[in-house]
Formats: structure tokens, C-alpha cells, sequence
């Protein structure tokens, strides 16, 4: 999916440009440089800064955050049935991890479960 939109909304979670950009293994600069570019394509301020760090959204933040949630999804989905046209016997698996357990354990946990795979017929 456009980078942009990915940070735009990271930063509209945690309505932070430092948490974003901790969360997105950047910079803070990058993260305020996308958002910039982002303003400039869409028109628009999206985000009401003031002197103590805060931002909070402005309407036009608040609509392209509903529209950027569905085309992340409908992108995914996209994406899900591609992989599927080439591989159809291919099954996708979903597991969600929080950001510390993921840190810490994920890495491994994918490792072990490469290792530990047995292509499964008829499914």
C-alpha cells in the first residue's frame, strides 16, 4: 500500500510523529516529511499542530483516515487473492503478535514454524 497512507495512518493511532516513527523503524523527519508530502498532494492540512507536541486531526484528517482504513483492507485482500492465483494451494495463516511479544519472540516463532512445515493435501 503507498507509504504515505500507511504513515499517515500509524500517526493518526498514536497521534504522534516520535510513536509513528518508533513504530515504523524511521526517523521522525521522515515521518513529518511524508505527512507533508501527503498534505500537499491531498490539499489539506491534515493534522492541528500546536507548540506542545499534541496533534489531533482535522475533518479532512478524520475522512482520509475512514477512506485510507478501507483501501488498506480492500489492498490486502487484493494482494491475498494474487498470491492465491499463483499458489492456490497456498493457505494464508494470520497471527497476531503485540509489539513487545513480536520484538521479542516473532522472529522465531516464524523460524520454528518454516522448519516445522508439512505441505498439507486436500485442504
Amino acid at each position: 500500500m503507498n507509504q504515505y497512507l500507511e504513515t499517515f495512518i500509524m500517526v493518526y493511532e498514536t497521534r504522534s510523529f516520535s510513536l509513528a516513527a518508533k513504530t515504523l523503524f524511521v526517523t521522525q523527519p521522515t515521518i513529518s516529511i511524508q505527512i507533508q508530502r501527503l498534505e500537499k498532494i491531498i490539499g489539506h492540512p491534515l493534522f492541528i499542530r500546536d507548540q506542545h507536541r499534541t496533534i489531533e486531526p482535522t475533518a479532512e484528517g478524520n475522512l482520509l483516515y475512514e477512506k485510507a482504513l478501507k483501501i488498506r483492507s480492500i489492498w490486502q485482500e487484493t494482494q491475498d487473492q494474487l498470491d492465491h492465483l499463483t499458489t492456490p494451494n497456498r493457505k494464508l495463516i494470520r497471527i497476531g503478535f503485540s509489539q513487545t511479544v513480536s520484538q521479542m519472540l516473532a522472529a522465531n516463532f516464524l523460524k520454528l514454524a518454516q522448519k516445522s512445515y508439512l505441505p498439507l493435501t486436500g485442504m
